[in-house]
């Protein structure tokens, strides 16, 4: 059967006619990159987390969980893909980020779809293991929502939870939408050198 059809295709076999084991590497290819967080989205999750840390600071406001970013993310999320679906994503995350970091073992997502650890795990672990423990769970679960909703609608969901977010230098989306948040950032950049010299 895969001669006929590598006959008719001028000699080579239909991207869907390829032998099940070569579909198999390509998936599993697939499935590998979308396992790994970027060097963009890894950017992107510890800017998320220092502009968060950075925003709690000048509020005085101390954040009643360990991960804040994805609990200020889920009613989006839940409005797009339901509890469940938000506890899957986060699940699933968290899932990929144990090898990355190992205090994250201890992290479990609870039946509410929050991110639970035992209380005196904050005082345990060092400060700067905790930030790669956040920013390799916060990439994992930006990569994973990329590859569910792509990289705008992540964007734009991002820009409506940060509106004061400085993003253009990471290039994410394309066209006319990337356009639009140059011009908004730039924006931003002129008001907050307009707020520091005035």
């Amino acid at each position: 059967m895969t001669l006929i059809i590598a006959a008719s295709h001028g000699g080579k076999v239909a991207p869907d006619r390829q032998p099940r084991r070569a579909r198999g590497r390509a998936g599993l290819q697939e499935g590998l990159q979308l396992n790994q967080a970027s060097p963009r989205i890894r950017s992107l999750a510890q800017r998320l987390i220092a502009h968060e840390t950075k925003e709690n600071k000048s509020s005085g406001e101390k954040s009643r969980t360990i991960f804040p970013i994805p609990e200020k993310l889920r009613p989006r999320l839940v409005a797009l893909v339901g509890s469940t679906g938000f506890a899957a994503l986060l699940s699933r995350a968290l899932v990929l980020a144990r090898p990355d970091v190992a205090w994250l073992r201890a992290v479990h997502v609870n039946a509410h779809g929050s991110l639970e650890g035992p209380a005196e795990l904050e005082a345990q672990v060092d400060p700067e293991k905790i930030t790669e423990g956040r920013v390799a769970l916060l990439a994992r679960l930006l990569g994973l929502l990329m590859a569910l909703i792509g990289e705008d609608l992540t964007m734009q969901l991002i820009r409506d939870v940060w509106p004061k977010l400085i993003l253009n230098d990471l290039n994410f989306g394309n066209g006319a939408g990337n356009e639009n948040e140059k011009r908004r950032n730039r924006a931003q950049t002129a008001e907050k050198s307009r707020e520091q010299t005035g």
